[in-house]
């Protein structure tokens, strides 16, 4: 747990940090005007909903991968595992979606994730748009996720640990 404690205050800082300022690139273009109408309008709201994104990413994505780690001995192949599963999710059928991290993610977000406009028509066909979840039920279903993430972790690293006990 302590493990996973550091890891997650690291990330949530550091990406936390990336957040707010590729955010900031991204509105740093407005005239002053629009930039003030933005951050008094809803600017302070889109912040935050990102910022809390940002964190329950990590919370997520560190359980899977903390796991990952205790379970193989080379956790290179579940992470490219979990990236190319990630990576589809465009591409997978509503039910198989809700079984992914980026779904809830992208659930949360103040402003939805749309496929580009320069894709291919053929590939446009296999694209599957899902209602997003309910926010509480995306932040319980997250929660949720993680803790049982851990408890497996936790269960995985007492049952390789040395017991000197018995010898």
């Amino acid at each position: 747990v302590g493990k996973y404690l550091a890891g997650l205050i690291a990330t949530v800082v550091i990406f936390g940090i990336s957040t707010v300022v590729q955010l900031w690139a991204l509105y740093g273009n407005l005239s002053p005007a629009q930039a003030t109408e933005f951050w008094t309008r809803n600017g302070v709201s889109t912040l935050v909903a990102y910022l809390g994104v940002t964190a329950l990413a990590c919370m997520g994505y560190g359980a899977v991968f903390l796991v990952a780690g205790l379970v193989w001995r080379n956790p290179i192949i579940p992470a490219a595992a979990l990236l190319v599963w990630e990576g589809a999710n465009v591409f997978l059928p509503a039910a198989l979606k809700k079984i992914s991290i980026i779904h809830y993610l992208q659930s949360l977000c103040p402003i939805p994730a749309s496929p580009s406009g320069d894709i291919s028509p053929p590939l446009r066909l296999l694209i599957s748009i899902t209602e997003p979840t309910a926010a509480p039920v995306a932040i319980i279903g997250l929660l949720i996720v993680t803790f049982a993430v851990l408890i497996v972790g936790a269960w995985r690293a007492r049952r390789s640990a040395i017991n000197y006990s018995t010898e």
